[in-house]
């Protein structure tokens, strides 16, 4: 069975999981299975980008597939969920995370998306809480002093509100309170509007941020 993954439409990736995300949760055997899984497919060469399974007779695992679908054994039927959240559910990696993971592998040069596969799934921790790894990233993107988006904007615009606004939701939530959705909702409508003033907004991210967290 041959699916495609997420296109090019960010509103697909969300930023929190509704379950509690204990990783692999808490068993180590379950983290080397999978990994070992992943560099079978990478010595193959069987690590792709473009679809998350396809049957392939000819290579010794029996199938290709991207970064979330080479972490599962093959799915002849697909999942009933979705592959993400089959992932969560069999991993306890939060199906946000798997979104953000998917889309990174999707947009690499094609020489660096398979070993990125595999490292990304080693990178996590027995039993470490994913839940807030989203929208810690979420922010950093954002607001990071560094790298972050805000630091492209001019002081009193409308975009640099946008972005500063949104931040601080997602302050708020890593803070322990929680936005409610009609917040996000609100924040998107507004900054989605700000960002369609220019085609090189970055109200457009803060637009997708509050998206993104309304929906989670």
């Amino acid at each position: 069975m041959r699916t495609q993954p997420e296109g090019d439409n960010p509103m697909t990736i969300t930023t929190e999981s509704t379950v509690a995300a204990t990783a692999w949760h808490g068993d180590p055997t379950l983290k080397v299975e999978v990994v070992a899984r992943l560099r079978q497919h990478r010595a193959e060469d069987s690590i792709v980008q473009g679809f998350y399974q396809e049957r392939d007779p000819d290579l010794a695992s029996r199938y290709r597939g991207c970064a979330i679908g080479c972490t599962l054994p093959f799915q002849p039927e697909g999942t009933q969920d979705g592959w993400h959240e089959e992932v969560e559910r069999r991993y306890g990696i939060p199906s946000p995370l798997g979104h953000l993971i998917d889309r990174v592998f999707e947009w690499l040069p094609v020489e660096q998306a398979g070993d990125f596969a595999v490292a990304v799934i080693d990178a996590v921790p027995v039993a470490a809480d994913l839940s807030m790894v989203t929208s810690h990233l979420m922010l950093d993107i954002l607001a990071d002093a560094e790298h972050g988006v805000l630091r492209f904007t001019t002081a009193g615009s409308a975009q640099r509100t946008a972005v500063e606004t949104v931040a601080d939701l997602y302050r708020r939530r890593l803070g322990g309170v929680d936005p409610t959705q009609d917040e996000w909702i609100a924040a998107r409508r507004a900054y989605a509007a700000a960002s369609a003033a220019s085609a090189a907004s970055y109200a457009a991210y803060a637009a997708y941020a509050a998206y993104a967290a309304a929906y989670a």
